[in-house]
């Protein structure tokens, strides 16, 4: 501790004030001959790789849980009487909740405990959960309200951790754990998805797909109360007297970040209203044959739901490995015949959603004429893009600089949300609804043919991130310099704090 401020330091008492706040959220600091702030892991490796395992199942959990309700939004409308419109509000709703408060996570983690800030959000969650499948029939506007505030766990999770992990790992490290992160999406959307089809196959109450994922989450939590420990910040000084507005104005001034808010954002467009819709589409594609509804192309719903949860998660898997992989190795040492860039990251990533246009245009579709080359479409198109999530994080992680990057996170999530995968359901069950004709005979096929129209509008935006993501590429080396440059800085003014403080005040 800081000795008491008297005699000649009396002076510098507005100068110790937030020096001896900030000394008391770190540990283990040293000043190195050049002036950089070196940090020191409180945590073990074994320790730090369960507690990295953990984040990313607590992450799978959220997702599990958001999507969940897509897989059961037919019985759900069943069950509360509702159409499409409603059925888009529930999601939106849910976006609504995560965008207000992931700006208020990314505040509070920049400045307070993270860890205690990611178990008290991830709590709520579980419960606000488990709370909203007991809701009867008349109170469909609770069900709404409850489903809302389930929004809290995606936006402390997708807030806090990425912070955490920047400060946990360094370079390659921090990479595939981020990696490892977002494994954890496919596996989530594709479990929602075998949970809910199960659901429905075996006419079991679909109040049960929102009663598996919160003892799960409960447990996951306890066991990070007891293995995270709060990582040291990369920066040590904290200015307490930074507003979050100065914070805002200092990110918002980075040309890759405003560009990967526009490539997350259209990326969330089109996931979003896929994982919303596309079961919906799959029972009405087999409501509206002349067959057995309950067999579509000689497969069962189960059957069908499985093998494309399979194939999501296989893909998301192949996918977010080989793009951290082939960017690592292209910025490091060249891949094939290209040299050793630090653009790399970006155009891995503009490149494999370029590929993954095509198939994501036109796979829902394939419905109607061969359910495996749905399969085999919808397996190529995550293997191309699901890697732009973990490179979009990095991207942040490399241009912004620590002592407000849970505050850029927030903004990256909450814009993501707002114009992506908030809207998205709502506006794609709206279009449908406008194009709908209810005098037709076949009224699932016409609305199968109502929704498939609708998609192509959330479809398009992938091309849209990949043209953001081309652009990063001629922006993120001059900003990272900056942001390196700011740290320097940073390291450089602490040094010479803690020199000054020492000379004057250390033998008082």
């Amino acid at each position: 501790p800081l000795p008491p401020v008297v005699g000649p330091c009396a002076n510098h008492s507005v100068l110790i004030a937030p020096l001896k706040s900030s000394l008391r959220r770190t540990h283990k600091i040293s000043v190195s001959n050049r002036g950089q702030i070196r940090r020191f892991s409180a945590m073990s490796i074994v320790k730090r790789s369960v507690v990295v395992v953990a984040l990313a199942f607590l992450n799978f959990l959220n997702g599990t849980d958001r999507y969940a309700v897509a897989g059961l939004l037919a019985q759900i409308s069943d069950f509360y009487k509702i159409d499409d419109s409603q059925s888009g509000l529930l999601q939106t709703v849910y976006i609504v909740t995560y965008v207000i408060t992931a700006p208020l996570f990314g505040y509070l983690g920049d400045r307070y405990n993270r860890k205690w800030i990611l178990i008290a959000g991830s709590g709520a969650w579980a419960l606000l959960t488990l709370a909203s499948s007991f809701i009867p029939q008349n109170l469909f506007w609770l069900f709404v309200v409850l489903r809302a505030f389930t929004g809290l766990g995606d936006a402390v999770v997708n807030t806090i951790v990425p912070s955490i992990y920047g400060d946990m790992f360094s370079d390659k490290g921090r990479s595939y754990s981020l990696m490892i992160f977002y494994y954890s999406l496919p596996f989530g959307w594709s479990a929602s998805t075998v949970i809910a089809s199960q659901l429905v196959e075996s006419n079991t109450w679909w109040q049960w797909g929102l009663r598996i994922v919160p003892p799960f989450g409960l447990a996951t939590i306890l066991l990070l109360v007891f293995m995270l420990e709060e990582p040291e910040r990369t920066e040590v000084l904290v200015d307490d007297t930074q507003t979050v507005w100065n914070d805002i104005k200092r990110i918002v001034t980075v040309p890759s970040f405003l560009l990967i808010l526009v490539a997350i954002a259209s990326i969330n467009i089109v996931t979003g209203a896929q994982g919303w819709w596309n079961p919906t589409m799959t029972q009405l594609a087999m409501n509206s044959t002349n067959e057995d509804p309950k067999i579509f192309h000689g497969e069962s719903y189960g059957l069908i739901m499985s093998i494309v949860g399979v194939d999501n998660t296989a893909g998301g898997i192949v996918g977010t490995t080989l793009s951290v992989w082939i960017s690592e190795r292209w910025t490091s040492t060249g891949f094939l015949c290209l040299s050793p860039s630090r653009r790399a990251t970006p155009l891995v990533g503009a490149i494999g959603d370029i590929l993954a246009f095509p198939s994501t245009m036109f796979v829902q579709h394939l419905y109607l004429i061969d359910i495996n080359w749905n399969y085999v479409l919808g397996f190529y198109g995550s293997i191309m893009s699901f890697g732009t999530y973990a490179i979009c994080m990095n991207v942040l992680l490399r241009v912004i600089p620590p002592t407000c990057r849970a505050t850029a996170t927030a903004i990256y999530n909450t814009f993501g949300s707002i114009f992506g995968d908030a809207p998205s359901p709502y506006v794609v069950g709206a279009i449908a609804e406008s194009v709908r004709d209810y005098s037709a005979a076949d009224q699932a096929g016409d609305h199968l043919s109502a929704l498939l129209f609708a998609m192509y509008f959330s479809n398009a935006f992938m091309a849209v991130c990949s043209i953001c993501l081309f652009a990063v590429s001629w922006t993120i080396d001059r900003d990272e310099k900056r942001c390196e440059l700011a740290k320097q800085q940073s390291a450089e003014e602490t040094k010479e704090i803690v020199e000054d403080l020492t000379d004057e005040c250390i033998h008082i």
